[in-house]
């Protein structure tokens, strides 16, 4: 029979030199086996993007290519990172809970949906900027004001409403269509949900 996993909010201290930038992107303590699942994901989506891009006959230009491998890259290891145990911790430790800084941390995504501007100004306009940014932080608002308790299902119902704005409202530029139901998913789903820190069986003193 396997042990409970135990929860552990005690954040350890970050590390000097290049592990401290790392403890601050993914979170202090992160351990081995997380690290692999949101490299060894990020890394390999990006590959079958690439690849389907190459495939694809899309008729993009090199820097239409370069922004959306690179956003595949960045949102999916977003994806993936944000929902470990080492990130949840981190990023929703007690000075970092308010709904100030929550919309910072939203807002400060707004380059997501800008190099898609920028890469496919034919398709993805201002409108589409401003909608999609603009949802990004009300959903935020809306979450970081919330109680812990209906974070979760109300993130589900702005995610819900997320995947019918890509569907039926913004546009999408063929290859792309990805882009919106994922990038919500890193913010709404994976990002701004707390949860419990659970380490791994034996890692925590009884």
């Amino acid at each position: 029979m396997s042990a409970h996993a135990p929860i552990d909010w005690a954040i350890p201290a970050r590390r000097a030199g290049f592990g401290g930038f790392i403890d601050v992107l993914f979170g202090p303590g992160l351990t081995t086996a997380e690290l692999v699942v949101q490299l060894g994901a990020a890394l390999t989506l990006t590959a079958a993007a690439a690849v389907a891009i190459a495939l694809g006959d899309l008729g993009w230009s090199a820097w239409q290519i370069t922004v959306t491998v690179w956003l595949v890259f960045d949102i999916t290891g977003g994806v993936v990172t944000n929902g470990t145990s080492s990130a949840k911790r981190w990023w929703h430790r007690p000075e970092r809970r308010s709904l100030a800084n929550h919309l910072r941390w939203s807002a400060a995504h707004f380059y997501m949906p800008l190099l898609m501007w920028t890469a496919f100004p034919a398709t993805y306009g201002w409108s589409f900027f401003a909608g999609s940014w603009g949802y990004l932080l009300l959903g935020t608002a809306v979450l970081g004001s919330a109680p812990f308790y209906l974070r979760r299902p109300i993130a589900f119902v702005f995610y819900l409403v997320a995947i019918a704005l890509g569907l039926y409202v913004f546009p999408a530029e063929r290859g792309t269509q990805w882009f919106i139901p994922v990038f919500y998913m890193k913010h709404f789903i994976s990002h701004l949900v707390p949860e419990e820190p659970y380490r791994p069986v034996g890692s925590v003193a009884g």
